[in-house]
């Protein structure tokens, strides 16, 4: 009786072990996307919208977006845990204004600033804007209701851009809403 007994308690654990690695990716995560490529150099974009616009609602609606998600620490065996997906691309809201009346927002004390240089490589070729025409704040960046490890938005209200880099970025069920100062 005793070897049915440890027969069903292995079989139970086989099986609770294969249900619950198939409920998670590899970020531990179902609402994580998938990173694309483990190495941001050999990033593909990708232009689906509805997993940019659900990570980032304040800025509303996208008209175009161009994304990747990659891990940082594939291969590294000394760092234990899941695995943190860095999600780094532009959008383009729907609405015209939307990027201007952020920026120009005073509460927020924009400011002047160039591009992360470690952008993909893939994703950096396709920005025409000028070094001096991107704005950030970390006002912006802080007050945002995004609960993530990370997240910093470059913006260009001239060609309405928003450049994003966000590490374990989650997604809304409902539109967020931003406190303006």
């Amino acid at each position: 009786m005793s070897t049915v007994r440890s027969i069903i308690h292995v079989s139970l654990a086989v099986a609770m072990t294969a249900v619950l690695a198939t409920a998670c990716d590899s970020t531990g995560s179902t609402a994580a996307p998938a990173p694309a490529a483990s190495d941001p150099a050999k990033c593909t974009l990708r232009q689906d919208a509805k997993p940019i616009a659900t990570r980032f609602p304040a800025f509303g609606p996208i008209a175009a977006t161009q994304w990747c998600a990659f891990s940082l620490y594939t291969g590294r065996a000394d760092i234990p845990g899941p695995e943190d997906i860095q999600l780094v691309g532009r959008l383009t809201p729907t609405d015209s204004d939307k990027v201007r009346t952020i920026a120009s927002n005073a509460g927020w004390h924009f400011h002047t600033t160039a591009l992360p240089d470690d952008l993909p490589a893939a994703l950096a070729t396709t920005l025409t804007a000028a070094p001096g025409d991107w704005m950030t704040s970390e006002g912006f960046d802080t007050t945002l209701p995004y609960p993530a490890d990370s997240a910093r938005f470059f913006l260009n209200p001239t060609t309405r851009t928003v450049v994003f880099v966000a590490v374990n970025s989650t997604v809304f069920d409902t539109p967020a809403t931003v406190a303006v100062p």
